[in-house]
């Protein structure tokens, strides 16, 4: 993501978690939740001109009987 808040936007329109959480807030805890948002991502994930977060996964393949 070229910054936090495209990251923000995208987390609060489509991941369903955040977008709740987001959607759940009265605007002044909203904002704030915005805020706190980019200032976190923008500090510890930038690098190379944009946002990189990272995250490791497990992928289970298998077949069925």
């Amino acid at each position: 993501m070229p910054d936090g808040e495209s990251y923000w936007q995208l987390f609060t329109t489509s991941y369903g978690p955040t977008k709740t959480l987001a959607e759940s807030l009265d605007e002044t805890r909203r904002e704030e939740f915005h805020r706190t948002w980019n200032d976190f991502f923008e500090s510890n994930y930038r690098t190379n001109g944009g946002i990189a977060h990272t995250r490791e996964y497990l992928l289970v393949l298998g077949t069925r009987r």
